[in-house]
């Protein structure tokens, strides 16, 4: 009923609506009622977010835990004297993140950014949300470019790390899954072959993300640069070793994901029910 670009409603829209109005008594019965069953529903609903909350926590700790620590519990360890890497294994290697990639800065020097003229075309481009929610891997797109927006931007190869460095999900990642431009809030990592896997680098930068908060210049919002990145010290084990972590992980972390989609499903049931059960109350369709 709204009208309008906000879609805004006055009095003059709906005063003349028509409603049902039960007794005052039945009216009393009916909140208390709902009072009752939206307190359950909301208590059920608070639990399954905590579940949530718990597997994530205990997703964070078994990942800092083999990518930092390995998997062999018996390995002989040192320290290495770097924040958040205290002990880590005797024959890992310890180096810069731009020791073991190459690191772009992704490209669209065109402003306006949204300029309509460089859009629908047949490249894909990658905005940061398209990151942060994606996961592990890229594997759609919702814009492109036409031949001028290409020609302002820069396209990455499928395989390439890609991380947020501004904005609110600064330090997310994900690898694409195909060929695809993106813009300079974000920049690419080349795994240097023999050196890392691009699977590896994603879990571990998951483990930098407390570190690459602390380096992040803070104005109006986090942003991150090149150079800071690159400059960030990891330990790194051989390349064999790596697969096995990853490997690993995507068999624990399947177990994981699987009870947190369970869980979310949950919730949507009981806040659809939730609404549900206001409705029938309050029009009459179910006897209080």
């Amino acid at each position: 009923m709204g009208s309008g670009l906000r879609q805004n409603l006055d009095y003059t829209d709906f005063k003349y609506l028509p409603l049902t109005i039960p007794p005052i008594d039945e009216q009393r019965r009916i909140v208390e009622f709902l009072d009752r069953k939206t307190v359950e529903l909301d208590d059920a609903i608070a639990t399954k977010q905590r579940l949530i909350e718990l597997l994530q926590e205990q997703k964070a700790i078994l990942i800092n835990q083999a990518v930092t620590k390995g998997l062999d519990p018996n390995v002989p360890m040192c320290d290495r004297g770097i924040h958040g890497l205290e002990k880590v294994p005797n024959h890992w290697k310890l180096c810069s993140v731009k020791r073991l990639t190459q690191i772009l800065r992704g490209k669209f020097s065109h402003r306006p950014r949204n300029d309509a003229r460089f859009y629908g075309g047949q490249y894909p481009f990658i905005q940061t949300g398209d990151i942060s929610q994606a996961g592990r891997r890229i594997t759609k797109y919702s814009q492109t470019l036409n031949a001028r927006g290409y020609a302002v931007s820069k396209e990455f190869p499928a395989g390439t790390v890609v991380m947020v460095i501004t904005g609110a999900k600064t330090g997310e990642v994900s690898i694409l899954g195909f060929n695809a431009c993106f813009p300079d809030s974000a920049v690419g990592f080349f795994p240097n072959p023999g050196e890392v896997s691009a699977d590896f680098l994603y879990y571990m930068f998951g483990v930098l993300k407390t570190r690459l908060d602390e380096v992040s210049i803070v104005s109006t919002q986090e942003n991150l640069n090149v150079d800071r990145i690159g400059a960030l010290y990891t330990a790194c084990p051989p390349v064999e070793e790596q697969n096995q972590i990853v490997d690993f992980l995507d068999n624990r972390l399947l177990g994981f994901e699987t009870a947190q989609v369970r869980a979310e499903e949950q919730i949507n049931k009981l806040q659809e029910f939730r609404e549900i059960l206001i409705s029938h109350a309050v029009t009459g369709k179910i006897k209080v």
